[in-house]
């Protein structure tokens, strides 16, 4: 007989392979696809639908009715399919968060997994996921790859959100109307850069490092405590103080007295 092979591409990767058999003496009884030494069509069919997963050469033979035979093949080119990403970001608190990757593999597998900060390596084991919590403004980087090591890459951008320093102010009695105020604060993400204290616009204290002042009062008086960050947050409290009229005070008088000799 004589044979020739059309290739029709369906998809990538997937092709259907039709035999074009004459025989000009007798007639064609028999149609064979084969990968190698498999059997493809298991019916006496005169194409077969295929879907490759590596090169692969398709032999195929026919067969007139005296059995003579007349055999060609198709070289197939595997085109490797990168796989899709798609990465969901769940909040778990302030500037912490859970970054997922979902990958898919449509012809393989997905092989390793990365996070990346930059040039920095997030993630020492394969994971579909990493917690991340962030000090500054971020870029991370997911990259997966099936085990062809096809690679496809996403983006995730992070804003930081700075956290305010937590404050307390103690308040110790000295005397009337005289008072020791003290502030304690603390930044989780930072450090205190600066405590303020203020009678209205008057400051009574600007210090990188002192965190307390005593206070003497001469009227009703808020005082206003601020704590501020490295990053210039601010947490302000108050605290008012009520003044404590005093009684005037007397002299003690001295009774003198004289001895009348008459």
């Amino acid at each position: 007989p004589t044979l020739d092979i059309t290739t029709t591409k369906l998809d990538t990767n997937k092709y259907k392979l039709t035999a074009v058999a004459k025989d000009s003496d007798w007639t064609i009884v028999k149609y064979e696809f084969l990968n190698w030494s498999t059997l493809l069509n298991a019916s006496n069919s005169s194409y077969i639908d295929l879907t490759i997963k590596t090169d692969t050469t398709i032999i195929v033979n026919v067969y007139d009715d005296k059995w003579a035979k007349t055999s060609k093949s198709v070289v197939l080119i595997y085109n490797n399919l990168p796989p899709t990403l798609e990465v969901t970001v769940t909040t778990l608190s302030t500037n912490k968060y859970r970054i997922y990757a979902n990958a898919k593999d449509v012809d393989w597998t997905i092989a390793k997994y990365e996070y990346f900060n930059w040039t920095t390596l997030l993630n020492t084991t394969n994971v579909t996921y990493i917690d991340l919590t962030v000090t500054k403004d971020t870029t991370i980087t997911v990259n997966v790859y099936d085990n062809k090591w096809a690679k496809v890459t996403k983006f995730v951008n992070f804003t930081y959100t700075n956290i305010a320093p937590v404050l307390n102010v103690k308040v110790d009695y000295l005397a009337t109307n005289k008072y020791k105020l003290t502030a304690t604060a603390t930044d989780s993400d930072g450090t205190i850069a600066k405590y303020e204290f203020l009678n209205w616009s008057w400051t009574l204290l600007n210090s990188n490092n002192a965190s307390f002042i005593e206070l003497i009062v001469t009227k009703d008086t808020t005082i206003t405590v601020n704590a501020i960050d490295d990053k210039w947050l601010k947490t302000t409290k108050y605290v008012t103080f009520k003044y404590t009229n005093l009684y005037p005070t007397l002299p003690v008088a001295t009774v003198k007295t004289w001895d009348n000799n008459y």
